[in-house]
């Protein structure tokens, strides 16, 4: 009796020294030894992801990336381009400056997407901003600040065909590129942002023309990119929630203006309130919109004139935050500007939540590989406030002693799907090849178009290439 007692203690003093050493805690071991239940270690990082947290703009303003200590790390690079600047002659459309860009995101160290948005009209000194051949053609529209800037007619036939075109190139080009994280629907207004705030004495958008004529700028960037997320501005009146019940989400301008432009009104107490409240008459299910498609906001001037101009406090900071969390964030341009000190802690407590956080909570697993085949049983949890709008398939790795891989599977699992909350999963590991005797580790991962590990997640054990150890298996 004393022996068997012996060994029975010795079994669990080899469990707890493996569990301390991986890190992980295991428990719930089947009385025949033969399920293993892993929990892995939670991290408290801010992680770098596709689609969330802060997005890079234009590179920094073509300063390079800035410093980890004065702005947290981008995994979205989003840029604007004007038609004038990518379609100097009709039909020679500059994808090589697109494609330069891209690239250079994905070179980045954290490999980062793009998003993109397509402009036709600056402020009225800024010069006209669609190209010269386009007012050639004879199109309708305005002369401002003395013959400076054309300001187009967005229903004249002829510019509404040519811009039909441009979207769709971009679309036959870039809708099935990974690297594309989502579409900014723009073309119409002022810097593409759907108002005429850059031209004097200008009528709202709304008043001019028809939502009918407004909407097909809709259309054509859905139906150019059907595979992409796109988003809408809130201030498109009509057209926002036009937009928002045929599948795009929305994004707001100037987050954290709490006195900006009066002392009376503001975007955070007055715009947006009223705006979300008009979308949900006339679309009742606008405020579920983050279920499937991005809600992005852009900062109102950068964080350090919140500091420094507006003397923000931190109690202001966070209310700020706090909104965009509540309407389920996932990416905010904040001008990549650099983050006050004082501010920083409240940044990054906000960028654990923005967008998704995958947590695997539990992995159950045989202790041994049976029948050339391993089973897994997984409760992940998404701990952000919003899912993954793109796809990266989840996969699961066998490598030996000698960090080969002997066995590996892609799964079909939707990761889009993942709301906030707790999600199982089951997959089946099939061996293939035969392998030798002994343990092997299991290793887990999102991956890229190129097989490559993608995505950070809220736990320990990553490895240098990115993916992720969770545990160890036996084959006997």
């Amino acid at each position: 009796m004393q022996k068997r007692l012996l060994i029975v203690l010795l079994s669990v003093i080899v469990i707890v020294s493996y569990t301390m050493q991986s890190g992980h805690v295991q428990q719930d071991v089947t009385p025949s030894n033969k399920l293993l239940t892993i929990h892995p270690a939670e991290s408290n990082d801010v992680l770098t992801n596709p689609g969330i947290g802060f997005s890079d703009f234009h590179f920094a303003w073509g300063q390079g990336a800035l410093s980890l200590s004065k702005h947290p790390h981008s995994g979205t690079e989003y840029f604007r381009f004007y038609w004038n600047e990518i379609e100097p002659a009709r039909g020679q459309i500059d994808f090589a400056k697109v494609d330069a860009i891209i690239k250079q995101a994905e070179k980045r160290a954290n490999s980062m997407n793009f998003a993109f948005r397509l402009m036709t009209l600056d402020s009225h000194h800024s010069g006209s901003k669609i190209p010269q051949w386009l007012i050639n053609l004879g199109i309708n529209g305005t002369w401002v600040d003395d013959g400076l800037t054309f300001v187009p007619d967005y229903s004249d036939v002829v510019f509404m065909a040519e811009s039909k075109r441009l979207i769709e190139a971009f679309g036959k080009r870039y809708n099935n590129n990974p690297q594309i994280d989502h579409v900014d629907i723009g073309m119409v207004g002022s810097w593409g942002e759907w108002n005429l705030a850059g031209i004097p004495n200008s009528k709202p958008l709304h008043e001019l023309y028809a939502a009918e004529i407004l909407n097909q700028y809709v259309d054509w960037h859905q139906q150019a990119f059907p595979d992409k997320p796109t988003v809408m501005l809130i201030g498109a009146g009509k057209s926002l929630t036009y937009a928002v019940a045929k599948g795009s989400g929305w994004r707001a301008d100037c987050l954290g203006d709490w006195h900006r432009f009066s002392p009376t009104w503001s975007h955070m107490k007055n715009d947006y309130p009223q705006r979300i409240a008009q979308a949900t008459i006339e679309f009742p299910q606008f405020n579920d919109a983050w279920k499937i498609a991005p809600v992005q906001f852009e900062t109102c001037d950068n964080m350090q004139r919140w500091k420094q101009v507006e003397n923000y406090s931190l109690e202001t900071v966070q209310a700020t935050f706090d909104w965009a969390l509540q309407q389920h964030a996932s990416l905010i341009n904040a001008k990549s500007g650099h983050v006050p000190p004082e501010y920083r802690a409240i940044v990054d407590s906000t960028l654990k939540k923005l967008g998704y956080r995958f947590v695997l909570r539990g992995l159950a697993h045989p202790q041994n590989i049976e029948n050339n085949q391993l089973k897994l049983s997984m409760n992940w949890e998404n701990i952000g406030v919003a899912p993954s709008y793109n796809q990266y398939p989840l996969a699961v790795r066998l490598k030996d002693k000698n960090d080969n891989i002997v066995a590996q599977i892609e799964s079909d699992i939707d990761m889009r799907k993942w709301l906030p909350g707790e999600h199982q999963v089951k997959i089946m590991l099939p061996i293939v090849h035969e392998i030798g005797q002994g343990r092997y580790d299991i290793e887990i991962a999102f991956l890229d178009d190129k097989k490559q590990a993608k995505l950070q997640l809220a736990i320990e054990g990553k490895r240098d290439d990115g993916w992720y150890f969770v545990s160890k298996v036996n084959v006997l």
